[in-house]
């Protein structure tokens, strides 16, 4: 997995993702909740109940910022 590909997704655009939407883009749903959990360490992360940019279901989205 590269972080950088997690955090292009979602700073590119400002974008709020769902986990299933990451997990489409890093690999299994494991990896992008550790990827969640390494991002959170060294950036502010936001986490909602919200519309997913990518999928535009209403879920619990993650956003950088």
């Amino acid at each position: 997995m590269n972080t950088t590909d997690t955090s292009e997704l979602t700073t590119s655009t400002g974008a709020s993702i769902c986990a299933d939407c990451l997990s489409n883009k890093l690999g299994p749903r494991w990896q992008a909740n550790n990827a969640l959990g390494r991002l959170g360490k060294g950036l502010t992360t936001t986490t909602k109940v919200a519309r997913c940019d990518h999928c535009l279901k209403q879920t619990v989205v993650h956003r950088i910022g």
